[in-house]
């Protein structure tokens, strides 16, 4: 019932993030949100049936001939200290993860295939008007102006040498409109083919399937015998080099990329942690990429300058003096936060103010895969794994209050204790996993997303990111709360397995219905031009 609900749940948001979008001229949003929605079913769909069923029928011989997905391994067991139970239970993590690996497999392809198919198939919005009032028809003379004069705007202004480019002085429309951009897929090619061929190696290397056939991923899980980063230094350089044509900008990005490879060999390392609360962080680059590309319009009108040389030098020789010091000290999070200011002091260095300005939050939010010490993980652990009991505790017996259950639980440190009808003491814990660290690190990231691409002014994307913390905790306790709900009906066992996991997705459902309900809210808040307002002129006061 759970896994249903949950489901319904994403679909009736994917399509009501879509009807908005549309409304507001924003597609990306509502097709993302579908798109999330098409991973989740088919990798639900992939992990928790299709996967144990070629378990079961000896497929993966590595994972053993039996199902040991949902079986328990209780470390207070007597056989816990046998060499059987160590290897069941290892067998058992190992199928858990290839288990997860099979739902990014196959979800993955499907969310990229519809966001495709939304794309490419469904009908783009019209473009918005033009500040004169729409644009002109492609064929014969432009429209007089209400003054009767053709070619004149209404100030009387004579045509500029843009004007007449745009007319019949110029080459035809269609002649440019075949001419391939700057940012066509012939000329990007033809620009970038360098950079594919270390590119290419490095993304054979990063498949851990292939990396492990081809003895090229370490066998261990110390990050220090990782060479695979290395890559990165050609990739980086050459796309630099080849991006304005001048060799000493590729010699400074490659040399800035080898001075912060044991760094990022360390941070990825920490992404893929069993248990990690920044798995996350491999969308983020992803994500900065394509919010860099957004802005390409506008990157095309504008030349680097040198106004901001001095500012940025002293920052790139802060961030280096930052991560020499993180190393003296061995403190990893610290050589991550250098890896961002010397980021800032490189593009302000090379580019100057409007570039730095224009790409400023793009890079600041690459701060999100910046993985926290493990001694503040664990102390903010603890400390929201208290708050969700107790707070998940009261918001249910409150619910009994109401007469919505007749059930009353009580909280003893990490358990939720209730009696059953049979007489009974049945507990479930509230472990590490669901503190809701996790999701409180990933929803503060889209959070500052999500505020990012809003139409709302400053104040209020302020007010939408500073949501995303009490919007994360509410999520997480109602998971708790529907856990115990199960829980009390059904049994504590009844809440292990696919119900836990689901649980967990419907924890981002929650929050991103909480999340487009506040955008939609201070939307009504957002100053509206006149309805008799002509297009692209501003009201009248």
């Amino acid at each position: 019932m759970a896994e249903l609900l949950d489901i319904l749940c994403i679909a009736i948001l994917g399509g009501w993030a879509y009807v908005v979008a549309k409304r507001k001229n924003r597609d990306e949003v509502g097709w993302l949100m579908i798109a999330a929605g098409v991973f989740f079913i088919c990798g639900l769909a992939a992990s928790q049936a299709v996967f144990p069923k070629l378990v079961q029928r000896g497929l993966f011989t590595a994972l053993g001939e039996d199902d040991l997905l949902h079986k328990t391994f209780d470390d207070d067991s007597p056989l816990a200290d046998t060499e059987e139970f160590k290897q069941k239970k290892a067998l058992q993590q190992k199928q858990k993860d290839w288990q997860t690996a099979a739902g990014f497999v196959v979800g993955v392809p499907a969310a990229i295939l519809a966001n495709l198919i939304l794309t490419f198939f469904l009908k783009p919005l019209p473009a918005p008007a033009t500040p004169g009032g729409g644009s002109a028809p492609t064929g014969g003379a432009p429209p007089a102006s209400p003054t009767g004069d053709a070619g004149a705007d209404q100030t009387g202004a004579p045509p500029t040498e843009g004007d007449a480019a745009a007319g019949g002085g110029g080459p035809p429309a269609e002649a440019m409109a075949a001419a391939p951009g700057p940012l066509s897929p012939e000329v990007l090619l033809a620009k970038f083919w360098p950079v594919l061929i270390p590119l290419a190696l490095f993304a054979l290397i990063m498949i851990p399937p292939l990396a492990r056939a081809l003895s090229l991923a370490p066998s261990s899980e110390d990050p220090t015998k990782d060479f695979r980063f290395f890559l990165l230094v050609p990739v980086v350089g050459l796309f630099f080099w080849r991006l304005n044509g001048r060799p000493i900008e590729g010699v400074v990005a490659a040399l800035f990329t080898l001075a912060f490879v044991p760094a990022i060999t360390t941070m990825e390392w920490r992404w893929r942690r069993r248990d990690s609360y920044y798995s996350h962080g491999y969308l983020i680059p992803v994500v900065v990429a394509a919010l860099i590309w957004r802005q390409r319009k506008r990157l095309e009108q504008l030349k680097p300058e040198g106004d901001l040389r001095r500012f940025g030098l002293g920052l790139l020789l802060f961030g280096l003096f930052v991560l020499l010091a993180a190393c003296f000290i061995r403190m990893n999070t610290l050589q991550y936060i250098a890896f961002v200011i010397c980021l800032f002091g490189l593009l302000a260095y090379l580019y100057g103010r409007a570039i730095m300005k224009l790409l400023a939050f793009p890079l600041l939010f690459s701060v999100a895969m910046v993985p926290l010490p493990m001694e503040r993980v664990q102390a903010y652990t603890y400390g929201l794994k208290k708050f969700a009991a107790v707070a998940s505790c009261w918001i249910f017996n409150g619910m009994g209050v109401l007469g919505i259950h007749d059930y009353i639980v009580e909280r003893s440190g990490s358990y939720v204790n209730w009696e059953t009808s049979a007489g009974e003491l049945d507990q479930i814990i509230v472990g590490d996993v669901c503190s809701g660290l996790r999701s409180l690190i990933a929803l503060i990231a889209f959070g500052a997303l999500f505020a990012y691409v809003t139409k709302l002014s400053l104040s209020r994307k302020l007010m939408l990111f500073a949501a995303a913390v009490p919007f994360a905790l509410l999520a997480n306790m109602w998971r708790i709360v529907t856990l115990t709900f199960i829980a009390c009906i059904w049994g504590s066992e009844s809440t292990h397995g696919w119900v836990h996991d689901v649980t967990g997705y419907g924890i981002f459902a929650v929050a991103f219905v909480l999340f487009f309900s506040l955008e939609r809210f201070l939307q009504g808040f957002e100053p509206r031009a006149p309805a008799n307002a002509a297009p692209g002129q501003p009201a009248v006061a």
